[in-house]
């Protein structure tokens, strides 16, 4: 992976001038760009985001670790895991033995939407990045953005 990109802005105690504009794309690589949002939430798909984990754990954390991340894709399973905590995983690319990983909170307001999650539909879902462990991408702290029943 090339290495030219730089971490992302850190996402507080910027002044007017230095936050930038509604959205801006960032290019990872050649096939790997995020969105950096307004209020330093990063836009990225699931599939870019396992990726780039994949290529180069390091450069990844650098990128993503401690930022709102934004993430858009097909659920692939809706669960709990052993502590009871409900999450949340996307479909990756075909063959790819892996996941990202949505975590939510045991009690809370997610919990009717995120039994509105449904695996094979669209869904957008924010959390904090944690960094990869094992063969998983994780995010806690999450809500349900948006859901198509």
């Amino acid at each position: 992976m090339a290495t030219t990109a730089s971490p992302l802005p850190s996402q507080g105690g910027r002044s007017e001038a230095e936050k930038p504009p509604t959205e801006q794309t960032i290019t990872i690589s050649k096939s790997e760009k995020v969105t950096l949002r307004s209020d330093g939430t990063v836009a990225v798909p699931p599939q870019v985001l396992y990726r780039i984990y994949s290529k180069n754990e390091v450069t990844a954390d650098e990128l993503f670790k401690d930022h709102s991340l934004e993430i858009s894709g097909i659920v692939e399973r809706v669960a709990k895991d052993i502590f009871n905590s409900p999450y949340v995983t996307f479909r990756l690319d075909k063959g790819v033995f892996g996941s990202v990983q949505c975590i939510f909170a045991r009690a809370g307001d997610q919990t009717e939407k995120l039994a509105t999650l449904v695996p094979g539909k669209t869904a957008t879902i924010r959390g904090k990045c944690t960094g990869k462990t094992f063969t998983s991408v994780i995010l806690t702290d999450c809500s349900v953005v948006t859901a198509v029943p």
